[in-house]
């Protein structure tokens, strides 16, 4: 018997908790402690005991209405390397280990990663395979008097699990130290885990939902062998038994007072259930042998119940199964979920109403893709279209709704589409599934959606020939993966156009109509939801989100902005209840969260290029920028970049976390997918990251030494955004301070001058506490600082400025050096703007020889050139000139010799009276 439970909701999952330890406590009193049922029943008591009636009381008033979420195979084996994580973490703050505290700290991060690579031995490992997933109940089991006492693994098989991750982290701990950490592991996993395990209870109850599961498995087969058993049934025993009872009852009366309608029919059932198991044990050996086949079947009702109701929450439910039998068990009837009162109308890539993009030609396109990157609501918009062309069957007759994310889900959903045909009554799976397929393609007017689908392959050996219904599927893999399905491909992108975004946002919080016009709206209300929509990008879920926010505290556009903009990381992990249906809202770092854990399994090097793209500006990364930087990337990224980047980005380009431009060679990060990327670091990886997109990035970007109007184009976003994590860590890096010199200088050429002056005198404070103040790139931003302020005609303070960098470029470069004789002819020109000559006149001079000695020529003179688009200029009588393009044969990579050329036009321009424009220089 397959029994499906929503193990989202909390009544779903305590009262499912209930029944399992009620009739585990029935499988104690019939086997007493022999063979498989009395073991699985001491369990089960124990958890109730140590878990449901000690921990339900601050959780469940909480937790009520929760979203139902995906189990997934994983979940309890993260557990595992998380309490791994925490008992090392824990070790970590032994004074006896203070010299080894951060490679250990470093190490508890990485810890559930590597535990889920080893894993899988524990099928195979005696050693380790007392923390396999089948395992763990034991360890949750234990009471709650007696888990300091529990211990598992020996420890010298943790000290080679430790030593074997150190190892991975190439971090060279001493064996004194291993063998003090697996000690710790040794005594203190158990409670560890049941930390673990208790905060998952109080968030998203996934793991603690694989463990119910687990139980719940075990208890299938044992009650089944009680049919075929029997015992002693002592009177001591009995008390003891009933004790636990009342407790279940007890724990379901506080849930009942908190819930209403539908849950406290489905609590009061649960408290019935367990009422009656207590008479049984009243009754006697024989009332409870005589009682098994009854609490079966009320158990199977039960089941069907819970699973009938996994239709009324958000599409992405999953149903969950136990144990496979010899045939198809009874799965959910792949019905697609309740219409979405909220939909609202959405527009293709092409601009056209997203239904009737899905909908164009019907009978001739018999398969559509619908695509996009995460959370844009491909789910909701199919889901619309599903109701809305069935509805009297005026387009489908049958419409079959099938989860596709992975092939153990798309499976069930075609036996759930057996089950609706006729097909599945006591026949073998595969049976089924061909049988399918035929009665598909005999039949016509139905619609197939396969939600969320990830591998189009896979996808389409599912699949009946093309020539009857039509099939619709919704995927966040690229276009082409598709391609030989045939049939129609419709991208759906979020809000570009922020006054649509902002539309959207206020449409659903319900502070305007469906057909009323922005204009007719309060106006500031408009203007923050358009800022907001700015703020996420103009994604549709964060949007949704926002709406449900200020629909349920009843606040404004303008209050969630100012909040999103302070706690951010807060809001979008907030799961807000929408008022119409009391189901949970959709989370943000959900959804981008569970996508990047899987690309971090599958390619960790693509995990980290995600991260340093956390770090940059959302759009056009120049790939050259990565691939440049690869020896600051660490361990996992830079061989992968320096090997083979487009390998490295695939992964991420498959999940539509990434988008490449061909044309640009250029990379795309939604800035949303940048947030929750950062939110889910700890300050120690965030600044790690900052540093090493500081590092690339000021590698990467050359000087900038005249208007370079494409150069600023592709950079300074990414300056700038490298400047904000410079501030916000506080980043004392000397690459920080060239990077800021850099900033600018872009920015003095653009003539945002008290932007440019802010970032020289940080890239000033930083260079000259990190490198000192006689040192050549603190010469550097002095001279380009003074340039700006000569530009403000400043002369005196630019004059100091350019004194202090000629001494240092004098005494560290040399008198002959072409950066001296830059900052020689700098210098001349705010003496010659004062009015002193004379005291110009030599500098120009001996900036001019140093040229000529250094080039060899004399090149040709500023009004002989070309004239280029204009930089601001200043100086007595000077109006707004253009600086003159260099010509090819001076354009040389010799150090110094393309500023020292340019530099040479501006000296003789200046000797000559011609004046130049000028900009800062290396």
């Amino acid at each position: 018997m397959a029994i499906d439970l929503d193990f989202g909701k909390i009544p779903h999952r305590i009262g499912a908790a209930s029944a399992c330890i009620a009739t585990g406590v029935l499988a104690t009193v019939t086997a007493g402690t022999a063979g498989t049922a009395g073991i699985v029943a001491g369990v089960l008591a124990s958890v109730g005991g140590n878990i449901l009636a000690s921990d339900i009381h601050g959780h469940l008033a909480r937790r009520l209405g929760r979203s139902r979420e995906v189990f997934r195979n994983h979940d309890l084996t993260r557990a595992v390397g998380r309490a791994i994580g925490l008992a090392i973490e824990e070790a970590a703050d032994d004074p006896r280990l203070k010299d080894a505290a951060k490679d250990l700290k470093s190490l508890a991060r990485k810890a559930p990663a590597h535990w889920e690579t080893l894993a899988p031995a524990t099928a195979t490992n005696e050693s380790i395979a007392p923390l396999a997933e089948s395992e763990l109940v034991h360890f949750i089991g234990v009471k709650a008097d007696d888990l300091d006492s529990t211990t598992a693994l020996e420890s010298d098989t943790w000290a080679d699990l430790v030593g074997w991750m150190a190892e991975l982290e190439k971090l060279h701990l001493r064996r004194g130290t291993v063998v003090l950490v697996a000690e710790r592991l040794h005594r203190r996993f158990p409670s560890a885990l049941r930390e673990v395990l208790k905060h998952d209870f109080a968030t998203d109850g996934r793991a603690y939902a694989g463990l119910g599961m687990l139980v719940w498995g075990e208890l299938v087969g044992s009650i089944a062998e009680l049919k075929q058993q029997s015992g002693e049934l002592h009177a001591d025993l009995r008390e003891a038994l009933d004790a636990i009872l009342a407790e279940i009852i007890t724990a379901i009366t506080r849930l009942r007072a908190e819930a209403e309608g539908e849950r406290r029919n489905m609590l009061d059932r649960m408290s019935d259930l367990v009422e009656t198991l207590r008479g049984d044990l009243r009754g006697g050996q024989e009332q409870i042998l005589a009682g098994i086949n009854d609490i079966l079947a009320r158990l199977a009702a039960l089941s069907e119940q819970l699973k009938g109701r996994t239709t009324d929450g958000p599409p992405e439910a999953r149903a969950i199964a136990t144990t496979p039998a010899p045939v198809a068990p009874v799965p959910a009837a792949a019905f697609p979920p309740p219409r979405n009162a909220r939909f609202l109308p959405r527009r293709d890539r092409a601009g056209e109403d997203i239904l009737d993009a899905l909908h164009a030609r019907p009978k001739a396109v018999r398969r559509v893709v619908l695509h996009g990157m995460p959370a844009v609501g491909k789910t909701q918009a199919t889901l619309e279209y599903a109701h809305r062309y069935s509805e009297v069957r005026q387009h489908y007759s049958e419409v079959f709704w099938t989860n596709a994310e992975t092939e153990d889900q798309l499976r069930a959903g075609v036996l759930g589409i057996g089950s609706r045909l006729g097909l599945a009554a006591g026949r073998p799976v595969d049976e089924i599934l061909s049988a399918v397929k035929l009665e598909l393609q005999r039949r016509d007017g139905w619609l197939w959606v396969l939600d969320n689908a990830q591998d189009a392959r896979m996808a389409m050996s599912y699949l009946p020939a093309p020539q009857s219904g039509r099939v619709l599927i919704t995927t966040t893999r690229p276009d082409h993966e598709w391609r030989a399905l045939g049939g129609m491909s419709v991208e759906l992108k979020h809000f570009h156009d922020h006054g649509e975004g902002a539309r959207f946002l206020l449409t659903l919080s319900g502070l305007m109509g469906r057909d009323q016009a922005l204009e007719s709206t309060v106006a500031d209300d408009v203007a923050a939801a358009r800022a907001l929509s700015e703020e996420v990008g103009g994604l549709p879920l964060a949007l949704d989100q926002a709406a449900a926010y200020i629909e349920n505290t009843g606040g404004s556009p303008r209050e969630y902005l100012d909040q999103y903009r302070r706690r951010g990381e807060e809001l979008r992990r907030l799961r807000t209840p929408l008022p119409e249906d009391d189901r949970d809202h959709a989370n943000v770092t959900l959804t981008f969260g569970m996508i990047f854990e899987r690309i971090e399994v599958e390619n960790p090097a693509t995990a980290d290029l995600l991260r340093l793209l956390a770090f940059l500006a959302p759009s056009a990364v120049p790939e050259e920028i990565v691939i440049s930087g690869a020896a600051f990337l660490g361990e996992r990224l830079g061989p992968a970049v320096a090997n083979d980047l487009p390998l490295t980005r695939m992964p991420a380009l498959r999940a539509r976390l990434l988008t490449r431009d061909q044309r640009t060679a250029t990379l795309s990060v939604h800035r949303l997918v940048q947030d929750v990327l950062r939110d889910r670091m700890d300050d120690h990886d965030r600044k790690l990251w900052a540093e090493r997109a500081v590092r690339v990035l000021n590698g990467a970007v050359p000087e900038v030494e005249w208007l370079d109007l494409d150069q600023i184009n592709l950079t300074l976003a990414h300056l700038s955004a490298c400047a904000r994590w410079i501030k916000h860590y506080g980043l004392d890096l000397p690459e920080a301070g060239r990077l800021l010199d850099k900033t600018g200088c872009q920015l003095y050429f653009l003539a945002r001058f008290d932007e440019s002056l802010h970032m020289l005198d940080r890239a000033l404070s930083i260079t000259e506490a990190a490198l000192g103040s006689d040192h050549p790139d603190t010469a550097r931003t002095l001279n380009n600082k003074g340039i700006l302020l000569e530009h403000r005609t400043e002369f005196d303070r630019a004059e100091e400025l350019y004194r202090r960098s000629l001494s240092v470029r004098g005494a560290r470069l040399g008198p002959a050096h072409s950066d001296t004789a830059s900052t020689l002819n700098n210098l001349a020109n705010p003496l010659q703007a004062k009015g002193d000559l004379s005291g110009a006149e030599p500098l120009h001079r001996r900036a001019l020889e140093i040229y000529e000695e250094a080039l060899g020529a004399r090149p040709p003179q500023d009004s002989d050139q070309p004239q280029q688009s204009g930089v601001p200029v200043s100086g007595p009588g000077e109006g707004r000139r253009c600086r003159a393009a260099l010509p090819s044969s001076l354009d040389n990579p010799e150090e110094g010799s393309w500023s020292g050329s340019y530099a040479y036009q501006r000296g003789t321009a200046q000797l000559s009276g011609n004046a130049a424009a000028t900009g800062p220089t290396a």
